[in-house]
């Protein structure tokens, strides 16, 4: 069995999307392609570049999610972001072996957001084969106010999971069954909580705020299958996260996406259609967003 799999929004909660995907490999089944938006297009370009369920789990404990917060003085301001996000680029693009999208051997899109025009800018293996996949995920996870925007070919873009998307948007060439895996709205997070309240909180408080409110934005009735995983009270906004707590959210998606799969049958014969999509092809998505420039 394959699957066209989406990973939506999370912070730094992305062993989620992890165990989710151990509970697909388990059920004896793959992904035909994958798109991510936000922290889902991290671990979808990490799968689509031929990892494997222990490699990336292995990634993602190991990593610590703070070197990726590089204040720069003039950023806030110039790039409307309190971190350059250059550090998590470069990483990221070691990750990946600094591939391009003509690289992957599975079909992969990533979701960002233009500025200019609200409308989502689709980085993919036949839209933009030559970007690197570092770059457009970049793209995709610049919350706004915490992570710069970052501009691409003169189009100034942030966070993914602003944008509104569907299946024949994302999955244009494949037929296949989708999985939407998301994260249900966690208000009780347990965020950090300083003396005084100061600019950093305040950003990091109004960005989880958000991510929080935006589950309605891709409607599950646009997927066969729609994984819910509740991520108890960890804040997606925790860079801090200890190897306990990734453990956590990795069996969380493993068991919200087991008992979906269980259901799958059903699911799959009261498939939705798509929804009716004013873009026909991707090409003509780019044609109809005007450039758009940020000071650098």
């Amino acid at each position: 069995m394959q699957y066209n799999i989406l990973l939506l929004s999370g912070g730094t909660r992305v062993a989620v999307h992890v165990g989710a995907y151990r509970a697909i490999r388990e059920a004896d089944a793959t992904a035909a392609a994958w798109a991510g938006v936000s922290a889902g297009s991290l671990v979808a370009s990490v799968f689509a570049s031929g990892h494997s369920v222990p490699e990336a789990f292995e990634l993602m404990l190991k990593t610590d999610y703070r070197q990726f917060l590089d204040v720069r003085p003039l950023t806030l301001l110039r790039r409307f972001g309190l971190f350059a996000g250059d550090r998590f680029e470069s990483w990221l693009d070691s990750v990946l072996a600094k591939r391009r999208f003509r690289d992957l051997d599975v079909p992969l899109s990533v979701v960002a957001t233009d500025i200019g025009s609200g409308e989502p800018m689709i980085f993919s293996n036949t839209s933009t084969p030559e970007v690197k996949v570092a770059t457009a995920v970049r793209c995709s996870i610049s919350i706004p106010g915490v992570f710069a925007v970052r501009d691409v070919n003169g189009r100034a873009l942030f966070d993914g999971c602003f944008a509104p998307i569907s299946r024949r948007l994302l999955f244009p060439h494949s037929d296949a069954p989708s999985l939407c895996v998301r994260m249900r709205n966690a208000r009780s997070a347990n965020a950090p909580k300083p003396h005084r309240l100061n600019l950093a909180h305040y950003i990091f408080r109004v960005a989880d705020i958000v991510l929080n409110s935006l589950k309605e934005l891709h409607e599950p009735e646009h997927w066969d299958g729609d994984v819910q995983v509740d991520a108890g009270c960890v804040s997606g906004m925790k860079f801090g996260l200890t190897p306990e707590e990734k453990q956590l959210l990795c069996d969380c998606g493993y068991d919200a996406c087991r008992r979906t799969l269980r259901s799958a049958p059903r699911l799959l014969q009261q498939s939705a259609a798509a929804p009716v999509n004013p873009y026909e092809t991707l090409e003509t998505l780019a044609l109809e967003v005007p450039p758009v420039l940020v000071p650098g």
